[in-house]
């Protein structure tokens, strides 16, 4: 009998605005998912905004590949979906089932200036909504992941969904040099395909333009998109101005929004394309020229350097001189159309298209899992839990205190669950003593036996308290995050590595593929936090975060102790518990007290030390 498929319900809500960005990555996400293996394959239900449909003529190529097409009103039958991507922002969250949203980009946090005053304040706060919701929130490259935990106290879940571009029916049948000359433009020539919009920056690609011109190297450009910029309305003629006083009038042929079939030709037909955008979420543009083999000479801003594209060129944002230097510099352009170079570039579009849609499959279970799954402990804190006479709370609010969290350690479970993570990890000396050492003290003393460590507490409390954020400050090669990541695989991990700088670039390649193999779906951030000062100043600038669960590890100096159990405790939320390794390590006998006077000394924490077996443990849990 067949396994029943997954259905995923993509929202047709753009096309009417002039923004091609938002049809084509929907056209992409459909492209992907229908080439899926059988075996992968998802269902796919298209929901059409009713102000869309005049619009549907740009999504004919993927009409044909929808298992059902409906308007997107009310009433509409939902109860077959299983994820409705991208759920608008705009809409009612109470949708029923579950739904992940897509965020572009934090343009508006960067360039301020290019939004009304209103429009900054209605993205901040439904960003922030989102940020505090317990749907999952897509984003399109990790330099965009990063910039929202960077301005918002992200809770919810998110995925980095990183698209490729698909090619459409016909795209390679097309001829380039009809197109040309139904265009009156003579090769060669650049191409830039952008909005007119003001982070977009024309301007910087036409003052390297003059520039070049000057110096007696003349490059005809080509540039597609919309003309219109509602925030800006002035931008589009001040380029024309601008081409005018530069004399470049005659060199640049701007033909606006055109039909996608056509630009896809032009492109292939191009010298070299030319990405000058300040801000990014993840470059189209950079992805079509992956698929068709095309040089790009692109912005230097984090994303584009993220896409990495074979044969780039990057110049500094913003640079006209800078940006003359490299095209002037640069080896010679040709067109790739129905070179070997395009054709090799093809040939690799499968397996991209492929990744592409084995990461849609996954952004599907893990909206699955985060829709179904058992809120973190720290959830349960309300004031209902709270006793209160005349304004005075009796009871603090979370549920459970640092001993019955303890008494979830000494368990048979607890060891055998410690035990079959061990066995995942790669077997050096050290843990192969860890497994020699829980092996024999269960076989000996059974349910009777007494033991914990910094692993075992890790593993243990992750899964009790359903932990969805860990904090990690110490030196861990990875086995420590592996004991959490085992029973929470899509937990979102921010690691201060302490360990130096030398060491900390190789600690992210292999821990980072320790947790792939475990099957880790959240967000792994690691920074380099070299010195008290270094952890300090990191929290410093992300103020908003907050954990279920820290872990402080690492062989580390009594000062630097105490400024990691400080900074911790300044993050942990209400419920939330601090995990302190090596409290009795004859190599640093002073770390029970630092603990005791750092951390179970405040009235808000209660505290729990094993000391009894090993290097033990401490574990505190935040009661206020």
């Amino acid at each position: 009998m067949q396994t029943p498929k997954d259905t995923l319900g993509i929202i047709i809500q753009w096309g009417n605005e002039g923004w091609t960005g938002g049809p084509n990555y929907l056209k992409n996400l459909a492209l992907a998912v229908k080439a899926l293996p059988p075996s992968k394959k998802l269902r796919l239900v298209y929901f059409v905004l009713p102000h869309q449909i005049s619009a549907l003529d740009q999504y004919q190529a993927i009409l044909p590949l929808a298992d059902d097409i409906r308007l997107y009103a009310p009433g509409v039958r939902l109860d077959d979906i299983d994820v409705l991507y991208p759920f608008p922002i705009e809409d009612d969250a109470a949708t029923p089932g579950a739904k992940a949203y897509w965020i572009p980009d934090f343009q508006h946090c960067y360039l301020p200036e290019m939004f009304s005053r209103s429009e900054i304040v209605q993205r901040n706060n439904t960003f922030a909504r989102l940020a505090q919701g317990r749907d999952m929130v897509v984003l399109s490259s990790q330099a965009a992941q990063d910039d929202f935990y960077r301005f918002f106290p992200v809770t919810c879940p998110t995925h980095v969904l990183r698209f490729a571009t698909s090619p459409e029916p016909g795209w390679l049948e097309g001829d380039p040099e009809a197109v040309t000359a139904r265009f009156g433009i003579e090769s060669p020539y650049l191409m830039c395909c952008n909005q007119f919009w003001a982070h977009k920056d024309h301007r910087t690609l036409f003052e390297a333009l003059a520039l070049l011109r000057e110096r007696g190297i003349i490059w005809r450009l080509v540039c597609t998109g919309s003309k219109d910029d509602y925030r800006n309305p002035d931008y589009f003629p001040s380029l024309v101005r601008l081409l005018e006083e530069k004399g470049l009038a005659d060199q640049v042929k701007i033909l606006g929004l055109i039909d996608r079939a056509d630009q896809v030709q032009l492109l292939r037909g191009a010298a070299a394309v030319v990405q000058p955008s300040r801000f990014e979420g993840w470059s189209t543009v950079i992805e079509d020229c992956r698929l068709l083999g095309k040089t790009v000479i692109y912005s230097d801003i984090p994303v584009h350097l993220e896409q990495a594209i074979p044969g780039g060129l990057p110049f500094h944002t913003g640079d006209p001189q800078h940006l003359a230097a490299v095209l002037q510099g640069a080896p010679e352009f040709t067109a790739t159309a129905g070179t070997a170079t395009e054709q090799q570039a093809l040939a690799a579009t499968d397996d991209r298209r492929l990744r592409f849609g084995l990461e849609i499959v996954r952004l599907v279970a893990n909206t699955l899992e985060q829709a179904h799954h058992t809120p973190p402990a720290t959830a349960d804190v309300t004031p209902g839990n709270c006793f209160q006479i005349k304004g005075k709370s009796l009871y603090a609010p979370p549920l459970a205190g640092a001993s019955t969290l303890a008494a979830y350690l000494f368990t048979p479970e607890a060891y055998a669950g410690t035990l079959g993570v061990l066995k995942l990890l790669d077997q050096d000396e050290q843990i192969l003593f860890w497994r020699g050492f829980l092996s024999r003290g269960l076989k000996r003393f059974g349910a009777n036996w007494r033991y914990a460590d910094i692993r075992t507490a890790c593993h243990v409390l992750a899964g009790v308290l359903a932990i969805e954020t860990c904090l990690e400050i110490g030196t861990d090669r990875g086995d420590i995050l592996a004991m959490v990541v085992a029973c929470r695989p899509g937990v979102r991990l921010t690691v201060l590595d302490v360990g130096g700088p030398e060491k900390t670039a190789a600690r992210r390649e292999s821990t980072q593929a320790l947790l792939t193999r475990l099957g880790h779906t959240g967000n792994y951030a690691l920074a380099e936090a070299n010195s008290p000062k270094d952890v300090a100043a990191y929290f410093s600038s992300n103020r908003s975060q907050s954990f279920d669960m820290a872990i402080i590890d690492g062989d580390t100096a009594p000062q630097h102790a105490t400024t990691h159990l400080i900074e911790a405790l300044r993050h942990i939320r209400i419920g939330g518990v601090l995990i302190f390794g090596d409290v009795v390590s004859p190599d640093r006998p002073d770390r029970l007290q630092i603990w005791r006077k750092a951390v179970t000394s405040r009235p808000d924490m209660t505290g729990f030390e094993f000391t009894e077996l090993g290097h033990g443990v401490a574990l505190a849990v935040r009661m206020r």
